[in-house]
C-alpha cells in the first residue's frame, strides 16, 4: 500500500481501522479540544486520533490530533503492515529516506483554494487551540514544519519550531541556538535584513514526520520526504516570497523573521513533559499572507506527558539520524533506539570490536552540534541487549554498568558478592560503590521553582469544568475504542471538592478579562506607575498599557480599571485592578517605542 497522500486520507485509513474518530459535538478551541488531545496521549491502551468538526466559533474549520502519536498509526501513514516491530518501522523509514526523490514544482494546489493577503491578515480567524492553561497565548504551530532558505546556497530547511499568536498580523516563535533555522537566520539578522519563513500547517503526514528530523547541515528534508513517500513532494511558490511549500497542505502562514526585534513567547507545556522555560523575549514574526484549503484542518501535537505524536515521531528520525551518524564514523553499531518515553535519552546497540568503544560513541554524538542539543544520556549496550526491550536495558544498566561516577554517590559501602561490573578482588571483598537516583523535588525549592507538569489532570492547566468535558466526550466516543481493561474510575467526574479552593482560580472564569504578563514570576509592583504587558482572556490578544495596579479597587479612581490576574500560569491569592492611564499599542507598534516603553512587547537585541 502506498504513503498516504494527505491528513484527509489518513484519518480515513485510521478510521478503517478504527483508529479515529470524528466528533460532531461543539469543543471549545480554549483548552477543551487539548485537554481530550492530552488524555488520549497519557492513556496506556493509547486513544484514537481525533477530528473535532464543530469547533467553537469557527464553523469552517477543524482541528485534529493524535494523527502520529502511535508507532501503529506511523506505520499505517507510511502504508506497511501496522503491526510491525518498532524497529522494522525504523528500518524501513532509513532505507526509504535514504533514497532521496527530489521534490516537482508544480504552479498550484489544495493549498491555493483560499488566499488572504497583507492587510486582511487576521491570525485570530484561525482556530488555533489554546493548548495549556498557562501557555503564553494560543500556538498555531505544535504540528507543522517552517520552510526557511539559507541565502547563500540552494539549502532549504524544513524544521519544526513552536509559535505562538501575539496580536492578529505578528506571531513569536521559539528556536534552538544550533538549529538549522537559527544558523540560517542569524545570517539574516547579521546583514540586518528580515528572513523570509512560510510555516507550513497540516503537511502531507510522511512529510510532517521530517521536521522533527536531525539531518546534516546543507541537506534539504524535502529530498528525503520524497523518498520516504516513493513520489516527488509537489512544491508551489508562496504569495509573497520565493519559498516554495507543500501545495496540498491544510494552511501556510507566510511572513518573514524580523532582525533584531524580540517579542514575548512562552511559556509553554513542552515535550519532556513539564513547562519547564518560563516566558521570554524571543523571535517577531511578521505575517504576511494566509493560504489554505476549504475546511482546514489544523493538526496539533499536544506536548506533555508521554507519548504525543513529537515523541513518536521525534522517537523514529532521531534514531536514524544518530544511527547514520555513527555509521558514517564507521562504528559497528547494530541498532539505535530513541525511547519515546525518555526523549534526552539514546539506547545504542553495538558490537564491542575494542576496548572503551563506548567513550568513541560519546565523543561522536556529543560532538555533533544538532544531536548533543537533544540528548543528555546515552546508554551503550552489546549484541545481546535487545534496545527496543527497556526491561532488558534497565537490567543492563543496573547489573553491566558501574555506578561509581558522580550523582549521589557511596564509594565505597558493602555490597553482593554477585556484582557483575566488579573486579574480582573487590567481588571477595564485598565492597562496592552504592548510587541513588533522586527522583524527588528538592526540598528547599519553593512552589514558584516546581516546573508545572503538562497533563489533562492537572488543574492548573485545565479547570475541573474543562476535565469534566473532557471525562464526558471520553465515554461518549473513545471509551469503546478502548480495552475495558482501561475503564476505571479515571472516567470519573472531577468533584467539585477537588477542585482548587483558591479565589484566584475561581475567579478565572468570566469575570477576569484580561492577564499582566511580566518578564518574571515576581510579585507586581503596587500602587506604581509603569508600563505593563497585558493579555485579554478572550481571545489571548497581547498589548502594552501604562497604568498603576493595586490589589484593592478602592485605591484606584474608576478611569479605565479593569480586573487582572497576575503572573501568567501561575494563581495569585487574589487579584488585582489596574487603572489604565495610556494604551502603548500591539506587538508590533509597540516596538517602535521600545527606548520609552522598557517592559514593552518587543524588545532591541
Amino acid at each position: 500500500m502506498k504513503p498516504v497522500s494527505d491528513n484527509r486520507m489518513l484519518i480515513e485509513r485510521l478510521e478503517e481501522k478504527g483508529k479515529a474518530v470524528r466528533i460532531g459535538e461543539n469543543i471549545d478551541w480554549n483548552l477543551e479540544a487539548s485537554a481530550l488531545f492530552r488524555r488520549t496521549h497519557e492513556e496506556k491502551e493509547k486513544g484514537p486520533a481525533i477530528l473535532f468538526e464543530n469547533v467553537k466559533d469557527y464553523p469552517n474549520q477543524r482541528i485534529a490530533g493524535g494523527l502520529l502519536d502511535t508507532f501503529e498509526k506511523v506505520a499505517i501513514a507510511l502504508g506497511i503492515d501496522s503491526d510491525m516491530e518498532i524497529s522494522e518501522i525504523i528500518k524501513i523509514y532509513k532505507n526509504r529516506s535514504e533514497k532521496k526523490i527530489p521534490p516537482k514544482i508544480v504552479k498550484n494546489g489544495p493549498v491555493k483554494e483560499n488566499i488572504i493577503l497583507s492587510d486582511d491578515v487576521n491570525l485570530f480567524e484561525i482556530a488555533a487551540p489554546m493548548v495549556h492553561g498557562g501557555d503564553g497565548g494560543r500556538y498555531v504551530s505544535t504540528w507543522q514544519f517552517q520552510v526557511s532558505k539559507d541565502p547563500d546556497t540552494d539549502w532549504t530547511n524544513w524544521g519544526t519550531y513552536r509559535q505562538m499568536i501575539l496580536d492578529e498580523c505578528t506571531l513569536s516563535g521559539m528556536i534552538n541556538e544550533g538549529s538549522h533555522q537559527a544558523i540560517i537566520f542569524r545570517k539574516y539578522e547579521k546583514s540586518g535584513e528580515p528572513m523570509p519563513i512560510a510555516t507550513v500547517i497540516g503537511p502531507d503526514p510522511v512529510s510532517s514526520m521530517l521536521g522533527p528530523r536531525s539531518l546534516p547541515q546543507g541537506e534539504s528534508e524535502v529530498d528525503q520526504a520524497g523518498g520516504l513517500r516513493g513520489e516527488p513532494v509537489k512544491l508551489v511558490e508562496a504569495e509573497t516570497s520565493d519559498l516554495l511549500v507543500p501545495n496540498n497542505a491544510e494552511m501556510i502562514i507566510e511572513g518573514e523573521i524580523l532582525p533584531r526585534v524580540r517579542v514575548p513567547e512562552g511559556p509553554f507545556g513542552e515535550y519532556p513533559g513539564y513547562r519547564v522555560e518560563p516566558a521570554g523575549y524571543r523571535l517577531a514574526i511578521k505575517v504576511n499572507a494566509i493560504t489554505y484549503r476549504d475546511n482546514p484542518i489544523i493538526t496539533v501535537s499536544n506536548m506533555g506527558y508521554p507519548n504525543d505524536d513529537g515523541d513518536i515521531v521525534a522517537s523514529i528520525t532521531r534514531s536514524v539520524s544518530i544511527k547514520s551518524d555513527l555509521q558514517r564514523h564507521g562504528i559497528p553499531v547494530i541498532e539505535v533506539y530513541r525511547p519515546p518515553e525518555a526523549l534526552y535519552c539514546c539506547v545504542i546497540q553495538v558490537d564491542p570490536v575494542y576496548p572503551n568503544i563506548a567513550s568513541t560513541i560519546h565523543n561522536i554524538v556529543y560532538g555533533d552540534p544538532t544531536l548533543q542539543a537533544w540528548l543528555n544520556q546515552l546508554i551503550v549496550v552489546p549484541p545481546d541487549i535487545n534496545p527496543f526491550d527497556l526491561g532488558e536495558v534497565f537490567h543492563a544498566l543496573f547489573h553491566r554498568c558501574n555506578p561509581n561516577t558522580d550523582f549521589l554517590l557511596q564509594s565505597k559501602s558493602f555490597t553482593g558478592g554477585i556484582t557483575t561490573f566488579l573486579p574480582n578482588e573487590k567481588r571477595k571483598r564485598r565492597e562496592g560503590p552504592k548510587i541513588t537516583f533522586d527522583c524527588t523535588w528538592p526540598k528547599h525549592w519553593s512552589d514558584k521553582d516546581l516546573p508545572i507538569k503538562s497533563s489533562w489532570r492537572n488543574e492548573i492547566m485545565y479547570p475541573p469544568n474543562v476535565q469534566n468535558k473532557v471525562c464526558e466526550l471520553w465515554e461518549k466516543h473513545i471509551a469503546s475504542n478502548i480495552t475495558q481493561s482501561t475503564k476505571d474510575n479515571k472516567n470519573t467526574k472531577i468533584r467539585e471538592d477537588q477542585s482548587i479552593s483558591s479565589d484566584s482560580f475561581k475567579a478565572r472564569g468570566e469575570k477576569i478579562k484580561w492577564e499582566t504578563i511580566k518578564n518574571t514570576y515576581s510579585s507586581i509592583d503596587e500602587d506604581e506607575k509603569k508600563q505593563y504587558l497585558i493579555r485579554d482572556t478572550d481571545k489571548f490578544k497581547w498589548r502594552t498599557v501604562e497604568g498603576i495596579i493595586s490589589s484593592s479597587p478602592n485605591n484606584l479612581d474608576n478611569f479605565k480599571k479593569i480586573l487582572v490576574y497576575s503572573p501568567l500560569g501561575r494563581p495569585e491569592k487574589s487579584p488585582r485592578y489596574i487603572n489604565i492611564e495610556e494604551e502603548l499599542g500591539d506587538a508590533l507598534s509597540a516596538s517602535k517605542n521600545i527606548e520609552e516603553l522598557g517592559l514593552s512587547f518587543a524588545q532591541q537585541e
